[in-house]
């Protein structure tokens, strides 16, 4: 199959998802060598640019003989299950209900996605109990911010190591000489992607904090792939179920460029919640393609996708102010900048993580 949709000097890398064996060392993790060092040269995440998402209509492609996935149901009906992690509480959880934190607050960002919480002091306050509240908070909003934190980089790589190993990879973003797996992100970029997507293993979870922002125009959206995948028809659903999608460029590469091209299956389900959602990479400096699919049907299933991803209503926005900080689900929501920044007036830290501990 991938000879008919790759150049012959590059190869296709299909990546299911696999269940991380117990004591295994992450790709990329500190001490085992290069992200990429399986598949060649270090791949980079992406180069910024900005989103032109077009004329977006839907395509007359016809599903594939299967019928829909079993646990499709039509948008009206479409309800979050339980949560079920490693909780000091009992009871589904839902977009509207939060776990039981009497000395938390818990505010929605958006009726869809991401919520901000209050009452927690990220330096100190990182017992068991807590972390599982936040895993199971991350779970259930996908993106989650905290205000008028005091980490420095030593805090927040402290902070981020509490859920699970830093993943160590080649990025368009610069590396802290001193600390391979913290980017320094300088100025901003407007696109819809996740971080790391072109890796075999792409990170599951992504920490920003904002130490330097403009006043105006620095806001970041996330969308939510769990409601985008909830929103298609069944006859969508049924055609993209079973799929695998490129990311990082797509099959168009540069003369030169041999690095192999990633595939990732287009619907996911959640390790957590088991919630499907659609995992598509959809900036402007990526072309994604169907594998098994001619370039226009691909094109055309994208489009309907991009569509659904994108509606505003999936959609949550941060304002950063300095000492913010952002951890969200990197395997279920989309993230964009809402402008392009002088370096010196925009400074963000990044750190993604490898997996997420148990």
């Amino acid at each position: 199959m991938a000879s008919t949709v790759a150049p012959d000097s590059t190869d296709v890398v299909c990546c299911p998802r696999r269940p991380r064996r117990r004591g295994a060392r992450p790709v990329g993790a500190r001490g085992s060598g290069p992200a990429t060092r399986a598949v060649g040269k270090p791949v980079r995440d992406g180069d910024h640019g900005r989103l032109d998402a077009g004329n977006l209509g839907s395509s007359g492609l016809r599903p594939r003989s299967a019928g829909p996935p079993a646990c499709s149901r039509s948008p009206a009906r479409a309800r979050r299950p339980a949560i079920h992690a490693h909780l000091p509480w009992t009871g589904a959880l839902t977009r509207h209900m939060s776990p039981a934190t009497p000395d938390l607050t818990i505010r929605p960002l958006s009726p869809t996605l991401g919520a901000e919480v209050t009452g927690m002091d990220l330096r100190t306050d990182l017992t068991p109990e807590r972390r599982a509240q936040i895993r199971t908070l991350l779970f259930q909003h996908g993106v989650l911010v905290w205000r008028d934190q005091s980490l420095g980089t030593a805090g927040q790589v402290a902070f981020a190591e509490a859920f699970g190993p830093i993943l160590v990879f080649t990025s368009v973003v610069d590396p802290e000489p001193a600390r391979p797996g913290v980017h320094e992100v300088h100025g901003g970029s407007v696109g819809w992607h996740f971080d790391a997507s072109s890796l075999p293993a792409p990170p599951e979870a992504t920490v920003l904090r904002a130490v330097r922002v403009p006043p105006a125009g620095n806001d970041t959206l996330w969308a939510s792939g769990v409601a985008a995948y909830q929103a298609l028809t069944p006859r969508v659903q049924a055609l993209a179920t079973g799929r695998y999608i490129t990311h990082g460029r797509g099959v168009k590469r540069e003369p030169g460029d041999e690095r192999p091209i990633v595939a990732h299956p287009l619907v996911r389900r959640h390790p957590h919640t088991g919630e499907h959602y659609l995992y598509i990479n959809l900036p402007d400096w990526d072309h994604p393609l169907v594998l098994g699919m001619s370039p226009d049907d691909s094109d055309a299933l994208v489009a309907e996708l991009r569509a659904a991803y994108l509606r505003p209503e999936h959609q949550a926005r941060l304002s950063w102010t300095p000492g913010t900080i952002a951890m969200w689900d990197n395997r279920i929501v989309l993230h964009t900048g809402t402008g392009e920044h002088d370096p010196a007036t925009r400074h963000l830290v990044r750190i993604c993580l490898a997996a997420l501990h148990p």
